[in-house]
């Protein structure tokens, strides 16, 4: 079978033999007795073939990659027509019969909500063919606004005369990118063009305070903890129930009848009380599952209105959103920002506050005092496809064997990993049941009395019972989060999930099974030893703040799996937290079972990540999306140590600069690693994603194809590096072979004493949240307060003596590669830390520093600098080292330089430095750098443990062959600084500019060239530096 597209010509006159069809017998088609079937049969999908589709799918291609998805019967909660390309959705058509007036604002928001809501489709049709609307369903459908968003409206009479447009729609120009240049551009549009998870947000968190304060008004004594638990599942049932009923999974009465009648009856009795609750414990029954079993928001009391103005706010007109459409993973996006914030209460008020440690971050989930970000659906996908979807595809296993994997997120926030792992292995079970068993009996699972599926009578296929679904749930997956909010919503997302497509249940039988067993609330890090150091008590309020978990407990926790060895898979993506953001969580680490692996200057996710390792099984398969610095970051070292010591890494994933987290700055990676209890060996699958600009859909098939491809690059590595002190460095073979080749020619290392970070300064400047502390109305954002200009400096009015405290103090706008500029634009308070023994001899710079005071955090303020560091660094002849930067950026300085930790100064004595700026400039330095220092993201991070480590070849003078190359490198050093200084210095035309920039250029690598030399570089290796550094 075949399709051929029409050329322009051939749909032109298809259309219009359409078009004349139509108007010659218009009253019948117009009719009632004509209906949508018909319409669509005789005039829509003849229209669309015109345009290129496959509508038929003459091409025989599988269902996940046919070009046109056609609904069949009178399946409702569905597009009439899903147009795709390479099995991903660009446009849905929604046809109505031509008597219905495509006017109707029922019609027209039914159209636009199937895109709004997948989330990943921006433009919908509307057509009885008689006219064809077209919109940009990125906007919000509003019942009082249904027409916007409209790109183009036609009759059937204008389309020959709008070619143009229609053509616009044809699978050619759709492919070419033509949707995306059709999304409205306007400001209006921009700033209403607002995602399904973000709107529901909105009302979620609307509802959720005013329910608050409804709860609060009538019971005053209720306090936060408890406002919280009954605001949360409340709102919770109601989402259910609603999911449930779009999904046809419970039939009425609905809670829109219940409502409808408590209102008709003149609202005299309680809605909760009289009418809901009776109505949640008849669900109970035949669903049993915990949201449903009777609870505290039954017997608080609500104001009845508000109740039922929320529940008539979740269906259509009132509300857009279709449940049976919004996804558990969309849900997921929703319930982590949810999360985000908490109730809070005072004598007068009740209000949402973000959680303790939260940051606002413009259009991120963010969430937890241990800041958790919710994670993409691919990157979730393709973490439990390398682990789950590993041992699933092992042959000869069975359902029994299967049902023995326990698999973890011991952080599992709304269950996203849990979910996708759920999915994964009732598709296997599905596949299993149908292709593996021969015999029905043998599918039987031991001790069940009715086969675990049956086959569909609507579309004939496979599916798995309810009770099936339930018994893989229990026996497979477990997570545990800190926060009860969170560990009801991934209970309740997993309750979901099971009821997907179910629609036949026995009557006699509950649905839902108990997940209390299986989704802990407790605080993973912290068990119950925390009570015990040293006899220390706490009030209920800490304890419940600590929520300790103990992983051994048989009743509270996991010690039954734990006692058969611990997990199989322990996956998920730990919450990411520094101990100078957020302390708190790493002080209660203090004296408990897991403060062993507690270190400065680490994350909170490198203790989760040790512990996984822990509650793994021998062979079990661990993986986490968390940043990438670990590799090299001092504070994880432990976490290197037990990976090293404990395990083998299969495979590492280094997004480099590409934001997985939208918005979120942080540079993320994937490893995926198995417990061996043995020596980390043999090799580990590296890869990288290289352009930080590429798509997440170009990330993600890179991810699920392994295509290499200009954007990213994999390759076997090994660990050679193994040890907690340099960290690890991921190298494939010829790239080891050039670093042992420069090792090996190098005879020096610095000493620590060479080395030097600038001044720590705390408080350069005033910024923006100073401002309510300083209370001062002459103070504004970038005022000086350790740091000023020579505007300021001349207003404090310094004494001779005071003068002498003040130092020049420069910035990377000064100090550029092979180029430092002299004049400097900001001076620095070189205060010290004894300087507060004789602030009185400094009566100016005390006054200047008593008006900051209150924001001064120094170690020795409110006069001292936080640290100085030693002043000798400082002057002199030295290199200034910029720590983060794209290139080697050292810069030669022979004048009073006074930097910020911004900068390294290195000062060794016995090398010429000017031949040492031009090694450290070079490419071999770059490369060394670039393979085996450290990075964020795509930039070198220069810091002191790798400067200390660089390979350094230093000159035999009584050879003369090596002096002469030393000599000849200085000279083009000199010449470098100075071509470089004519540049920044001179006022140069254009011409004269690219003049010097091609000098310099040329000048860089002749520098190169003799650097090479001095590591006796063959042409082959000289190649692999160029093409890594270029």
């Amino acid at each position: 079978m075949s399709f051929k597209a029409p050329n322009e010509e051939e749909a032109k006159t298809l259309i219009s033999e359409l078009c004349d069809k139509f108007g010659l017998d218009r009253a019948y088609y117009c009719s009632s007795a004509y209906d949508e079937e018909s319409v669509r049969r005789e005039f829509i999908n003849p229209f669309f073939k015109a345009l290129g589709w496959d509508i038929e799918n003459n091409q025989g291609l599988p269902p996940a990659m046919r070009e046109v998805m056609v609904k069949k019967g009178e399946t409702t909660g569905i597009p009439d027509y899903a147009f795709r390309l390479n099995g991903q959705t660009k446009f849905f058509v929604e046809a109505k019969q031509p008597a219905e007036s495509l006017d109707k604002v029922k019609h027209i928001l039914q159209a636009k909500s199937y895109a709004w809501h997948s989330k990943t489709v921006f433009i919908s049709a509307l057509t009885d063919f008689k006219e064809f609307k077209l919109y940009d369903a990125s906007l919000e459908p509003k019942q009082n606004a249904p027409e916007r968003g409209l790109i183009w409206s036609l009759k059937y009479t204008e389309y020959l005369d709008n070619l143009d447009k229609l053509n616009e729609l044809t699978k050619e120009r759709v492919l070419e990118g033509s949707l995306e240049k059709l999304l409205l551009r306007d400001k209006e549009s921009k700033l209403l063009r607002v995602p399904v998870d973000r709107a529901f947000l909105d009302k979620l968190t609307m509802w959720r305070e005013k329910l608050a304060k409804s709860y609060k008004k009538n019971t005053p004594e209720i306090d936060v903890y408890m406002l919280n638990e009954v605001v949360q599942r409340l709102l919770d049932r109601l989402v259910f129930i609603r999911i449930c009923e779009d999904r046809h999974i419970i039939q009425p009465p609905y809670l829109r009848d219940i409502v409808s009648y408590w209102r008709e009856e003149g609202r005299r009795r309680d809605l909760m009380t009289d009418h809901l609750a009776p109505f949640f414990h008849k669900l109970n029954y035949r669903f049993n599952g915990e949201i449903l079993q009777p609870h505290a928001c039954e017997i608080y009391r609500l104001d009845s209105e508000l109740l039922a103005k929320i529940v008539e706010n979740l269906y259509f007109p009132e509300s857009p959103y279709k449940f049976d459409w919004i996804g558990v993973e969309i849900l997921g996006t929703i319930y982590e920002r949810y999360l985000g914030k908490t109730l809070h209460v005072t004598a007068k008020r009740v209000n949402l506050e973000y959680k303790p440690g939260v940051g606002v971050r413009k259009g991120v989930g963010v969430r937890k005092e241990v800041g958790a970000y919710y994670t993409p659906s691919y990157i979730v996908q393709y973490i439990v496809k390398k682990t789950l979807g590993k041992i699933l595809e092992n042959s000869g296993l069975t359902p029994e064997d299967v049902s023995k994997l326990r698999i973890l997120d011991p952080a599992c926030g709304s269950g996203s990993f849990l979910l996708e792992a759920y999915d994964t292995l009732i598709d296997w079970h599905l596949k299993y049941y149908e292709y593996e068993a021969k015999d029905p009996q043998q599918t039987r699972m031991i001790g069940a009395a009715d086969l675990p599926f049956f086959t569909n009578t609507v579309n004939g296929k496979l599916e798995l019972t309810a009770a099936e679904k339930a018994r893989i749930l229990t026996n497979n997956i477990f997570g545990v989060d800190i926060d009860p909010q969170a560990v009801e919503i991934a209970m309740m997302s997993l309750f979901i999930k099971l009821l997907e497509g179910e629609v036949h249940f026995p009557t006699h039988s509950q649905i839902l099974p108990h997940l209390k067993r299986n989704i802990r609330c407790g605080n993973s890090l912290i068990g119950h030893d925390y009570s015990d150091r040293q006899g220390e008590l706490f009030d209920p309020a800490e304890t419940r703040r600590i929520n300790a978990f103990d992983w051994m407990s048989k009743e509270h926790g996991f010690g039954s799996i734990m006692q058969e060895g611990g997990f199989n898979i322990v996956i998920g993506n730990p919450p990411y937290l520094k101990e100078y953001t957020y302390s708190q969580p790493f002080r209660d680490l203090k004296g408990t079972k897991l403060f062993k692996y507690y270190e400065g200057k680490m994350d909170i996710w490198y203790i989760f990540a040790c512990l996984s390792i822990d509650l793994l099984k021998r062979g079990g398969l661990h993986s986490f999306i968390a940043t990438n610095n670990w590799i090299t970051n001092k504070g994880a070292s432990i976490l290197r140590q037990q990976i090293a010591n404990r395990t083998q890494i299969h495979e590492f994933v280094d997004f480099g600069d590409f934001k997985v987290f939208e918005g979120v700055g942080i540079q993320t990676m994937i490893y995926l690693l198995e417990k061996t209890d043995k020596k980390h060996s043999g090799k580990i699958l590296y890869s990288r994603i290289a352009n930080p600009k590429v798509s997440s859909t170009e990330v993600e098939s890179f991810l699920f194809t392994g295509a290499k491809n200009i954007y990213a690059t994999s390759f076997d590595v090994t660990l050679p590096t193994a040890n907690k002190v340099q960290g690890f460095t991921f190298i494939n073979y010829n790239d080891l072979n050039v670093l042992e080749k420069i090792d090996t020619v190098s005879n020096y290392r610095f000493r620590n004493e060479d080395i030097a970070t600038g001044i720590d300064v705390h408080q350069e400047f005033v910024i923006k949240k100073h401002l309510v502390h300083l209370k001062n109305n002459s103070v504004k954002v970038g005022d000086g307060i350790f740091v000023v200009s020579d505007k300021e400096k001349k207003k404090i009015q310094l004494t001779k003596v005071e003068k002498e405290l003040l130092k020049p103090y420069y910035t990377s706008e000064e100090l550029k590669r092979y180029y430092g500029n002299p004049h400097n634009r900001y001076w620095v308070f070189y205060t010290e830390s004894d300087v507060n023994t004789r602030i009185n001899k400094y009566p100016n710079i005390k006054a200047h520093f008593d008006k900051y005071a209150p924001v001064i955090t120094s170690d020795f303020g409110p006069y001292g600098l936080h640290r100085a560091r030693d002043e000798r660094f400082f002057l002199g002849e030295k290199i200034v080292s910029l720590r983060k930067t794209d290139r080697p950026h050292f810069t030669y300085t022979d004048f009073p330089c006074y930097i910020s930790q911004t900068f390294f100064v290195i000062k060794p004595e016995e090398i010429n430095l000017k031949y040492l700026t031009g090694v450290l400039n070079s490419k071999v330095t770059h490369f060394w750098l670039a393979k085996k220092g450290k990075r964020q993201g795509d930039a070198l991070q220069v810091d002191k443990a790798p400067l200390l480590e660089l390979p350094i070849h230093t000159i035999d003078f009584n050879n003369k062959d090596e002096k002469a190359l030393h000599d000849s490198l200085v000279n083009l050093v000199e010449r470098m600084l100075k071509l470089n200084k004519e540049l920044h210095e001179r006022n140069l035309t254009e011409s004269e500019s690219e003049t010097l920039i091609r000098q310099i250029e040329y000048t860089d690598c002749e520098i190169n060239k003799l650097v090479y030399k001095l590591y006796d570089l063959a042409k082959e290796e000289i190649t692999i530096i160029n093409n890594a550094t270029d």
